[in-house]
């Protein structure tokens, strides 16, 4: 819809949930598309999509094998994502949070990270449990003191408690448009 001109933020706000169904519908009749969508909002959207043979793709993400075993039969490719091992997720923390200062894309970005942090960091690193959303939302946050290590175990003992309530997978179901076996589009 973007491609049009026409903003989607003006959308969401003109008009009941299913008058914009329809309006979706209608402007994606036509058009080639990928989507990606979340299983919170999939109930909700996956009739307005238009089921046409015309190589459109819809990339469903989810946490919930119930919603894979749902529509995986809609689809032959199911890819189960696995969480970053520790050294990869120390990396990654460490890429957040002091990426900025790195001179040539080739260094090492954990050297970047001061001494005295360095096994608080791994730690934090560790506590959220490979899940690369995790990390950004922690690297977010040790960014705003890179140097303070009382700030640093206040994350980690946050970050302890956030990731044991949430231990799950991310599953990605991509659906063609043509086989996802929804109500067909009418013109």
């Amino acid at each position: 819809m973007e491609s049009k001109n026409y903003q989607a933020s003006h959308y969401a706000t003109q008009g009941d949930e299913q008058t914009l169904l329809q309006r979706l519908h209608q402007e994606l009749y036509n058009l080639k598309f990928l989507i990606v969508v979340d299983d919170n909002a999939w109930d909700r959207i996956a009739h307005a999509l238009p089921d046409k043979e015309n190589d459109s793709w819809i990339l469903l993400i989810t946490r919930l094998r119930e919603v894979t075993n749902k529509n995986s039969e809609k689809s032959s490719l199911l890819h189960e994502m696995q969480p970053l091992g520790l050294e990869h997720s120390w990396q990654f923390l460490c890429y957040l949070t002091f990426g900025d200062k790195l001179k040539n894309d080739n260094d090492d970005v954990t050297l970047l990270c001061p001494p005295h942090l360095k096994e608080i960091g791994r730690s934090i690193a560790e506590k959220c449990k490979g899940l690369p959303l995790s990390l950004v939302v922690v690297g977010g946050l040790l960014i705003q003191e890179t140097e303070k290590i009382d700030f640093w175990k206040r994350i980690e003992e946050d970050t302890a408690d956030a990731a044991a309530k949430s231990q799950k997978i991310v599953r990605y179901v991509p659906l063609n448009s043509s086989n996802f076996g929804l109500v067909k589009a009418s013109s």
